[in-house]
C-alpha cells in the first residue's frame, strides 16, 4: 500500500553582485532562506526518506533572474518530513472546501502579482502543445 509523504526542503538562494570587468568577481551576495514542501508516494517511510533524499540534488538550478547579476538556488537538506496518511484522512481534507494545506513558507518582500485564470500555469497553452 502506497503513503502520502510530505518532505519539506531548506531551500537557499543567493543573490550575487558581480564587477562589471574580468575578472567578474562578486562585490556583493544577499542570501536567503525558504522551505519547500513537496508531496510523494513510497510504500513504507524509510523508502519515503530515500527518495527525498534523492530529490535534493534536482533542486539546485542558477539563472540571472534575481535582483543581482547571478541567483543560485541550493537544497541545504531536509527541514522536516511526515506521514500525511498518518496525520490526516487524506480523502476528507482533499475534498474539503480548501483542500490539504502543505505548509509552504515561502518569505516575500512584496505584494506577487495575482493572476487571472487564463494566466495561471495550469491553464497556460504551451505552442504546438495543448493541455
Amino acid at each position: 500500500m502506497m503513503r502520502v509523504y510530505c518532505v519539506y526542503f531548506v531551500i537557499r538562494i543567493e543573490d550575487r553582485w558581480l564587477a562589471k570587468q574580468p575578472p567578474f568577481e562578486t562585490l556583493r551576495t544577499v542570501t536567503r532562506y525558504f522551505l519547500k514542501a513537496s508531496l510523494f508516494v513510497a510504500s513504507d517511510r524509510d523508502l519515503a526518506y530515500e527518495k527525498a533524499l534523492g530529490m535534493i540534488d534536482g533542486l539546485s538550478d542558477a539563472d540571472h533572474d534575481g535582483p543581482g547579476d547571478r541567483m543560485d538556488m541550493s537544497c541545504v537538506g531536509i527541514h522536516d518530513m511526515e506521514d500525511i496518511a498518518a496525520l490526516v484522512d487524506l480523502q476528507s481534507e482533499l475534498s474539503s472546501t480548501y483542500g490539504l494545506d502543505v505548509g509552504v513558507a515561502w518569505p516575500l518582500g512584496e505584494m506577487p502579482p495575482i493572476k487571472s485564470r487564463d494566466e495561471l500555469e495550469l491553464f497556460r497553452t504551451l505552442p504546438g502543445i495543448g493541455r
